[in-house]
C-alpha cells in the first residue's frame, strides 16, 4: 500500500498532463517549453533533493554499484557488437564505423 501511495501521484501527474494535451488545455508550441523545463530543470532537482535526504544504510555501495555498472557495461558491449555487426545501407555512417573496426 506504501508504494501505491508513492507511486500514484506520479501517475496522476502523467495522465493530467495527457488530458491537458488531449482536450487542447495546452498549445503545441507550450508543451515543447514544458518539456524543457521537466528534462533541464525540474527533474535534475528532484533527483537531487531526493539523494540529499535519502538516508543510505552503512553498508558499503560496492554490490549496488557493481551491479548498476555491471548491468551497464553489458548492455553497452552488446549494443556495440549488434550495431558493429549490422551494416544500414542508407546510413554513410555505418559503412565508416565498419571500415574502422575490420
Amino acid at each position: 500500500m506504501a508504494t501505491l501511495l508513492i507511486v500514484a501521484p506520479v501517475f496522476a501527474l502523467i495522465a493530467a498532463g495527457y488530458a491537458a494535451v488531449l482536450f487542447r488545455f495546452v498549445s503545441e508550441s507550450a508543451h515543447k517549453g514544458i518539456a524543457e523545463f521537466a528534462f533541464s530543470i525540474a527533474i535534475p532537482a528532484l533527483l537531487f533533493r531526493t539523494i540529499l535526504v535519502s538516508e543510505f544504510p552503512d553498508v558499503g555501495p560496492w554490490r549496488m554499484w557493481g551491479a548498476y555498472y555491471g548491468a551497464l557495461a553489458i548492455t553497452w558491449i552488446a549494443a556495440t557488437a549488434v550495431s558493429a555487426r549490422q551494416e544500414c545501407p542508407e546510413s554513410p555512417l555505418s559503412t565508416n564505423v565498419l571500415r574502422q573496426l575490420r
